[in-house]
């Protein structure tokens, strides 16, 4: 059976999350979700922003980050339908990733990738326009998905832009692009091969509403073969 999802996404993504563990890595803000199936031995560490009050349009960017992280890790949904049998899920968990989702600021957060070996290091954002925010504003070519990497770090340079084309063509923005970074201290140094995600713009009324309602941001692109996990997989393989 599979039923149409609904509205109120992030209370069910939440509802929904695998069981916790406590890790062998110390680290009292994070929480660790083990596999459905056996894990393939690949650690993702998913950093959501932690800037309370931040956001606009009916967005705040810490719980929307923090919620789009949950989903990716363990959401029933698949396609904007709900699947109640793990293997039908096409979430991190359900491909064997064990995922450890951080709750520090981007300092902690970074210095407990490090710390627990991450082979991926994934910072979870909603973005904001320059200036004044207008939420009645229209111009989807000055919004989008927007991805960060560490200049010179090609293996993050490729997770960015597969991250940038699977999240980019579900937001209502297009002016998608991936960005290069020399100074952001969780980009540049983490250990992991690492891609900033800016999922769209909070300051505008279509990008908000997006981030609000989509399978929290992750939306429709688990079934594809370019799926944000299996880019992972697919960059993995390249380094």
């Amino acid at each position: 059976m599979r039923l149409r999802r609904g509205r109120c996404v992030a209370a069910v993504a939440l509802g929904l999350a695998s069981a916790l563990f406590l890790d062998d890595v110390p680290a009292s803000a994070d929480t660790v979700y083990e596999p459905y199936i056996t894990r393939n031995a690949y650690k993702i560490y998913l950093s959501p922003a932690l800037q309370p009050g931040n956001g606009a349009c009916g967005v705040d960017e810490s719980t929307q980050a923090r919620t789009a992280a949950l989903a990716a890790t363990s959401s029933a949904y698949q396609d904007g339908y709900y699947h109640p049998s793990p293997a039908m899920q096409a979430n991190l968990g359900a491909r064997g990733y064990r995922v450890r989702v951080g709750s520090g600021d981007y300092l902690a957060n970074r210095n407990s990738s490090n710390a627990g070996g991450a082979h991926r290091h994934i910072p979870v954002h909603t973005n904001a326009h320059v200036g004044t925010i207008v939420c009645s504003r229209t111009d989807a070519a000055n919004s989008g998905t927007q991805v960060y990497y560490s200049t010179g770090r090609t293996t993050g340079q490729n997770l960015a832009n597969q991250l940038k084309d699977t999240v980019g063509v579900k937001s209502p923005g297009t002016g998608d692009k991936v960005v290069t970074n020399t100074s952001w201290a969780e980009l540049n140094s983490v250990t992991a091969p690492a891609a900033y995600l800016e999922s769209e713009f909070h300051t505008w009324q279509r990008g908000a509403d997006w981030i609000k309602t989509s399978t929290v941001m992750w939306g429709g692109v688990w079934p594809t073969p370019s799926t944000f996990t299996s880019a992972i997989r697919e960059v993995r393989t390249r380094t």
